[in-house]
């Protein structure tokens, strides 16, 4: 990174608008200073989010409203500390959303919430 805060954007339009920030490389910078931290805090983010994932996708399979929009916000909360800034917001989107109605689209939004997860925990390395 050389002393310098970049922003990690997405190329493509699928989850929303080309060139959206994926990364707050400032908080990320904060978390690389150990190597060794790092690499511990990543693996478990992705091992956390991984299961998390799979939680929202059983219960909006169960029927589970209120269980998706738990793991949401957990998945919201943990991708915000890794500086996982598209990640966060999709969660917070989705989490707002559930709180008004249930969507009849609900399998697509949460297809989408694993990909931009993915992605983002993909531009960290």
């Amino acid at each position: 990174m050389g002393g310098t805060a970049s922003v990690v954007t997405s190329d493509d339009g699928a989850q929303g608008a080309a060139g959206a920030v994926l990364v707050d490389e400032a908080r990320v910078a904060l978390l690389r200073r150990d190597p060794a931290e790092w690499a511990e805090i990543l693996a478990l983010y992705r091992q956390y989010a991984a299961e998390l994932l799979a939680a929202i996708e059983q219960d909006v399979g169960r029927g589970a409203p209120a269980l998706v929009v738990r793991h949401v916000h957990q998945l919201k909360g943990c991708s915000a500390n890794m500086g996982l800034i598209a990640a966060a917001a999709r969660c917070a989107e989705l989490e707002e959303r559930l709180r008004k109605a249930s969507p009849t689209n609900l399998d697509e939004l949460v297809a989408g919430l694993r990909e931009i997860v993915e992605r983002s925990a993909a531009a960290l390395g």
